[in-house]
């Protein structure tokens, strides 16, 4: 066997089957050396029952001991064979030793097998067989030879050794056949020789004192009371070990129980306190005797309050008073015990209180950080202005926050019996279940239009995620969501704005050619005119005209609602404008309905055209009157001024609009009339008219409740308005005028109606040709210039500039058919025709740059 014992294996994992007889010879030996200590270290059974004789052990605990032994005496090898031989010398008694003198070797023999199992060493089995006189086989056959360790061997060694020399025997000798520990083998053989005794007169003398009966007898009595000793020495065990099992179970359970304990004598005072407590407070057990319990506990009680806890605590007869009170440490810190208080007799049979403590300080704390992430979770869940809702694998509501009972108008409670479907608009692309198979995998967001409970239709971007139970199994869909029905609508405007600004451009461009062309069919349609002789000739230059005419009109429309047609700009009182078209609407509406009137105590002066204002206020009431039809309502017009800007409001009692056609009322050519009531360019124009002013309007109506349209203008506080009339009068100079302009045919016919007017005329097709031409002496040359403010190259407005820079004093007139909103125009007081321009309009023109000149 290795000599190197594993001796890790912890006490009571291997029976206990060697006696501590050798424990304690080993031990009373080592103390004798002053080696104890050594021997003992870190040995794990208690030095009480090593060195008790009576008592067992197991085999790692005595090779231990006998292993340390070995070592304090320097680790000599065999060193266990000379300490068994010198302890068996010492303590064999008298009788033992007059015993072994007289006793037959074949009766020591005999019982020796017996008696080392009996009482030596449980795992081992002793047989002796004496050979001869002189010599002596003994058989040592372990168990378990693994439990069979080399200090056994040499201290079994040594001892029968001593034994056999204290028999008298001399020159023993033992000799090792077969050893278990050093060879492995099941057994250990070993042969003692000794020198037989040859006086046989000795020997006759040694039977004769000690006859065979004799022998017998004093051999059975002292095993009877070997085992009466044994059997009374095991009672008084079991007796004590129950006592103090008791005791030691009792203050094993107080010391290591996890809780403080504490004893309270009838006043309170602390006569016991376990090692928990003392700890978990921070003070040692001394602090603590005689000193009342609440000494140690937090003021916020007085000490007459925690006295009359202990008086219930009596009242209950037994029963445990349990409360939560806080503890002071010895560093002035508090500490939170759950405190159960009982009324008992202590071990002496005298009155008192068991008190147990267990601290849960941080469970208290950590309660206490839960809920305060609850309650800021919960505030969150509950005042977030964003849709909180959960629903069930079937998709039936589980919760709703207070965001979702507002935007729907139902309460969390009706929402629990309803169907998410229930809500989700019916051509919406939502499904439930394959909502659900989708988050399986991850979630997703998109955008989900419901009905509220006043059936208003909603949008909400809705982030959802899937929800699993503890086991990881999925059990229903949570989500975030963010009412995007205002957004959208604003979102939906932008584009809207966008769409008619670039259609804007394109009417513009249109309304530009257009008007080119009406020109030159206007102008030459008035020269038919004034020319036919034959009748028919004349209607159909006559019906021409009217038709360049209408078209001219429809053109304007289109001008306006590009913006870029604003006409005549300058201060005026929206409130005047206003009051105007409420005199116009009263009488052209039904008789049941009433036009009302609510006007700003102050004026509200903007500048901008108002007769293009006044169009587009009588238009709303136009179509505030269609919406209402033969039933009885109202048109209420109302003007106030917020944020610098005058705020005018349509607003009627009709059936409204619904949301599908909304976004699309400011459309060009859309229209909700029959087919013939008209060109669907009303809303559109109306639109034009406010941009083309740097306002905006906008649009409030659900159907069934009417519609309100606001219009927002800037308000132009501190600018003076010039109210110098125009007066016309004929012009009595004739001179030169440049006419420029990229259209071939409106050049020519302003050029030919002003040669019929005697003036000269000089053409150019775009304003390079123009300054090229106009420079040295031909500019005093020139009395006029007629200029298109759209020009290929630069434009009218920027000619003009050129040509002032060298004749400051000449009349300058404006031709467009539309301005676009990047192009320059012209400074206030210049005089701007809009194409088509005929003849009338043109002199009339004239006319007044003669005017201005004088």
């Amino acid at each position: 066997m290795d000599n190197n014992v594993d001796l890790s294996v912890k006490a009571g994992d291997v029976p206990l089957e060697v006696s501590c007889y050798g424990t304690s010879l080993m031990i009373k030996y080592a103390r004798e050396k002053g080696l104890v200590e050594r021997v003992l270290d870190g040995v794990i059974v208690a030095p009480s029952i090593l060195e008790n004789p009576m008592e067992w052990t197991d085999w790692l605990t005595w090779t231990q001991v006998a292993r340390q032994l070995e070592i304090a005496l320097g680790g000599r090898s065999k060193v266990l064979i000379s300490v068994a031989e010198e302890i068996l010398r010492s303590e064999v008694g008298n009788f033992f030793l007059f015993f072994l003198r007289i006793a037959p070797l074949s009766v020591i023999v005999h019982k020796i097998g017996e008696n080392v199992e009996k009482y030596s060493n449980k795992n081992l089995k002793v047989k002796a067989r004496l050979l001869k006189d002189g010599e002596l086989e003994i058989l040592w056959i372990p168990n378990e030879p693994a439990r069979y360790s080399n200090q056994m061997y040499d201290f079994n060694y040594g001892w029968t050794l001593a034994t056999l020399r204290l028999k008298g025997m001399q020159d023993v000798i033992i000799e090792d056949i077969r050893c278990v520990s050093n060879e492995g083998k099941p057994y250990s053989h070993y042969k003692v020789t000794w020198t037989p005794r040859p006086n046989i007169f000795r020997r006759i003398v040694d039977v004769f004192n000690f006859r065979v009966r004799d022998q017998k007898s004093i051999i059975q009595h002292m095993e009877e009371n070997h085992q009466s000793l044994q059997k009374q020495y095991s009672e008084i065990l079991a007796l004590n070990n129950t006592i103090e099992a008791s005791r030691n179970f009792y203050r094993h359970l107080m010391e290591n129980i996890g809780e403080g304990v504490i004893w309270l004598d009838t006043e309170g005072r602390i006569t016991y306190t376990n090692a928990v407590f003392c700890k978990w407070l921070g003070r040692e057990a001394g602090e603590f005797e005689g000193r009342h319990v609440w000494d140690f506990m937090s003021k916020k009680y007085s000490s007459v309050y925690y006295g009359n806890r202990l008086q219930k605590s009596r009242e209950q007869n037994g029963q445990p008073l349990t409360e939560e009170y806080s503890y002071i440490t010895s560093e002035k810190k508090e500490r939170i015990g759950d405190t159960t208080i009982i009324s008992l007799l202590n071990e002496r049979q005298q009155p008192g209180f068991l008190v147990s403590v267990r601290d849960v300080t941080e469970k208290r704390r950590m309660q206490q950080k839960l809920e305060a992430t609850e309650n800021r979770y919960r505030s969150l869940y509950e005042n977030s202005p964003a849709i909180i809702i959960g629903f069930d694998h079937s998709g039936k509501f589980m919760y709703a926050n207070r965001a979702m009972e507002e935007q729907s108008g139902y309460t969390e409670a009706e929402l629990k019996e309803m169907h998410f479907g229930q809500l989700v608009a019916p051509g919406a692309d939502f499904n439930a279940q394959r909502l659900m198979d989708r988050l399986t995998e991850e979630a997703r967001l998109q955008e989900v239009h419901f009905k509220t409970k006043n059936n208003e239709w909603k949008s909400i971007a809705l982030n959802s995620y899937p929800l699993f139970d503890d086991s990881g199994s999925f059990i229903g869909v949570a989500g975030i969501g963010v009412d995007v029905t205002e957004t959208k609508r604003l979102n939906e405007q932008v584009v809207r704005s966008q769409r008619m600004e670039l259609l804007g451009q394109m009417a513009g461009g249109l309304a530009h050619d257009f008007k080119n062309i009406l020109t030159s069919i206007n102008g030459r349609s008035q020269f038919i005119l004034e020319e036919a002789e034959i009748a028919k000739a004349h209607r159909n230059a006559q019906i021409i005209y009217q038709a360049t005419i209408r078209a001219r009109d429809l053109i304007d429309k289109l001008g306006t609602f590009s913006r870029g047609d604003m006409g005549g700009s300058e201060l005026f009182d929206v409130n005047t404008v206003v009051s105007e078209v409420a005199d116009l609407a009263i009488p052209i509406v039904d008789k049941g309905t009433t036009v009302n009137l609510v006007l700003d105590t102050k004026p509200l002066v903007v500048k901008g055209d108002p007769g293009k204002l006044h169009q587009c206020i009588l238009n709303l009431c136009m179509n505030s009157r269609d919406a209402i039809g033969k039933k009885e309502g109202s048109i209420t017009i109302t003007t106030e001024s917020t944020n610098a800007l005058a705020l005018i409001k349509v607003a009627d009692t009709g059936g409204g609009i619904s949301p599908d056609i909304i976004e699309k009322i400011f459309d060009p050519f859309f229209s909700t009339k029959t087919k013939g009531k008209g060109t669907g360019l009303g809303l559109s124009v109306v639109y034009g008219i406010v941009r083309s002013h740097q306002g905006n309007i906008v649009v409030d109506s659900r159907p069934g409740e009417g519609a309100t349209f606001a219009i927002e203008l800037p308000l132009a506080a501190g600018e003076q308005h010039d109210i110098a009339a125009l007066k016309g009068s004929s012009m009595s100079t004739n001179g030169l005028v440049m006419v420029v302009d990229d259209d071939n045919l409106v050049r020519e016919y302003v050029a030919e109606m002003l040669q019929k007017k005697g003036y000269a005329t000089i053409e150019f097709a775009n304003s390079e040709d123009t300054l090229r031409w106009f420079e040295g002496e031909r500019a005093k040359s020139v009395s006029y210039a007629v200029l298109d403010i759209i020009l290929p190259d630069i434009d009218g407005v920027e000619l003009a500039d050129k040509i002032r820079l060298r004749r400051p004093d000449i009349r300058l007139l404006f031709m467009t058919g539309y301005i676009a909103v990047n192009i320059r125009r012209p400074a206030e007081g210049e005089i701007v025709l809009s194409k088509p321009v005929d003849g009338p309009m043109l002199l009339n023109a004239f006319n007044r740059l003669s005017e201005k000149r004088g």
